[in-house]
């Protein structure tokens, strides 16, 4: 007897291996997923703007990569002691806008030339809402901790995000035809919202995905995260203590469901190979036998520099020095 529902993935696209370039843009639950591919080797690009939440600033963020327009210092604003972009998540923010511009146009290059090369983007909405700056209309991507007295918020419709993103993806398209556009929605509710509007706003957010699918269909495909954790994981269990974020567990049983129907066999095998090699970096010395751990170390080198040369492809070169500083005693 079977006590659940199984949400299947309806992958319709070839399956992702490691010769493929991944960009991620979104919410932290594309972090999440995004991690979970970049720490086991695949060449990713997460979040070159830091988490965005709601489908307009990921258009933005999109639209500036595509134009390649630095950023100057009128794209900042300075709170406090802190400068700030309305377009970027906080991580970028800083004491010294020289270093903040820098970083943000090291991520727009970045995020510039992946963009246009890339196999597959991933692109996980997280709300419907936005906030505006009353001064200009602006949507942004992040308050920054302003006063709510300086935004307008509203809840977008799904003619207007289709509209919007259909453009996007439209240039994207002729731009780097082969690349693949995944969408998802991310199963974290936003309470704060009140569960009504949080639904609402998912809603909205499906709907979305579905028109972008109707129009590219050859290009979209859609993930069902947010229906794998409300159906099949039903429960409080797989939710973190603040009852709105998925628990590790839950994220790695979805990262479990996307090796099964969107990776490949082949690149599942390295998966499992350089899951062993990760789980020996991430073992520490626990005990006095220090010739005992830099045995161990050497044969975790090799293992290493064995994996390196039959995947030339894949980038362990950190890894490796890293063992290999530990064998010498420097970290």
């Amino acid at each position: 007897m079977d006590f659940r529902t199984e949400v299947s993935l309806n992958w319709q696209s070839e399956r992702i291996n490691h010769s493929h370039s991944l960009v991620f843009f979104g919410s932290c639950f594309a972090d999440e997923i995004g991690s979970m591919f970049k720490a086991n080797k695949f060449d990713t690009l997460l979040n070159p703007f830091g988490v965005l939440y709601n489908p307009l600033s990921i258009t933005n963020a999109i639209e500036r990569s595509l134009d390649e327009i630095p950023y100057s210092e009128k794209d900042l604003v300075k709170i406090g002691n802190l400068y700030h972009s309305f377009a970027h998540h906080s991580q970028f923010s800083d004491t010294d806008k020289e270093v903040m511009l820098k970083n943000m146009n090291i991520a727009l290059e970045e995020s510039s030339y992946k963009l246009k090369n890339a196999d597959f983007l991933f692109v996980t909405f997280g709300t419907a809402w936005v906030y505006e700056l009353k001064e200009n209309g602006m949507v942004v991507a992040n308050c920054h901790k302003l006063p709510a007295n300086n935004f307008t918020r509203r809840r977008t419709s799904v003619n207007e995000l289709t509209q919007r993103f259909a453009t996007i993806i439209e240039r994207l398209l002729k731009i780097n035809p082969k690349i693949k556009i995944v969408l998802t929605v991310s199963p974290i509710r936003h309470l704060k919202d009140g569960a009504h509007e949080n639904s609402l706003s998912k809603s909205t957010l499906i709907l979305l995905c579905e028109e972008l699918q109707n129009i590219f269909n050859q290009s979209i495909f859609y993930l069902p995260t947010y229906e794998i954790l409300l159906d099949e994981l039903r429960d409080y269990r797989f939710y973190a203590d603040d009852m709105a974020h998925p628990s590790k567990r839950a994220v790695e049983y979805i990262w479990e469901r996307i090796r099964e129907e969107i990776i490949s066999s082949e690149a599942n095998t390295i998966i499992k190979d350089w899951g062993k090699i990760r789980q020996g970096i991430n073992h520490r010395l626990m005990s006095a036998d220090i010739e005992g751990y830099k045995i161990f170390l050497n044969n975790l080198l090799k293992t290493a520099i064995s994996f390196a040369e039959k995947h030339p492809n894949i980038n362990i070169n950190k890894d490796i020095a890293e063992i290999k500083n530990r064998i010498n005693n420097k970290i």
